[in-house]
């Protein structure tokens, strides 16, 4: 009899160390064929709804699974959408998160470059924006977004107005018409 309760509960310890190994890639495969689908309905009609769902799903997979591959591109993900929500704090955040936690992530000089355009655009912060324009020109001044880096420090705080009478004065419009 006693044999027969080790091997139980031995079996039972087994079944219970598969099942939370398991159960990880389980969760894993749910939350990402949540996040495509919600990607999928939001890309053709960005529901607010909808996008707010999507950000917490990227950053729910961000605390689930530490170290995944795909928490760079998830955040950057989150972060744009925020920002297109208009959630600046929240899309700041998840930049700064990008740059110092995944330096080596592709996209950190484009998370730099929309950090100051939420800065200078949204928040109305234009002297940190700047600082934040001029950063990326020192760290990466032959990406491609660098000469749109150095436009947006020359045109920080004009109003749509402002802009069009400065490219009608430089002879510009036929590009906005």
């Amino acid at each position: 009899m006693k044999k027969l309760s080790v091997i139980i509960i031995f079996s039972i310890l087994i079944a219970a160390c598969t099942s939370e190994k398991e159960k990880p890639e389980a969760d894993k495969s749910q939350i990402v064929k949540e996040i495509t689908e919600l990607e999928n309905q939001v890309m053709d009609v960005p529901d607010p709804e909808k996008v707010s769902k999507l950000i917490a799903k990227y950053l729910e997979f961000e605390k689930a699974f530490e170290g995944d591959t795909a928490i760079p591109e998830y955040l950057f993900k989150a972060a744009v959408w925020s920002k297109n929500l208009m959630k600046s704090r929240e899309a700041i955040k998840i930049f700064d998160r990008i740059i110092t936690s995944f330096p080596d992530y592709k996209k950190v000089p484009m998370c730099l470059f929309y950090k100051a355009m939420v800065f200078g655009d949204d928040i109305g912060d234009f002297k940190t924006a700047k600082e934040l324009y001029l950063l990326f020109l020192e760290k990466y001044p032959n990406h491609d977004f660098a000469q749109s880096a150095k436009a947006s420090i020359e045109n920080l705080g004009l109003t749509p107005e402002e802009l069009v009478a400065k490219w009608e004065k430089e002879g510009k419009t036929d590009s906005i018409k």
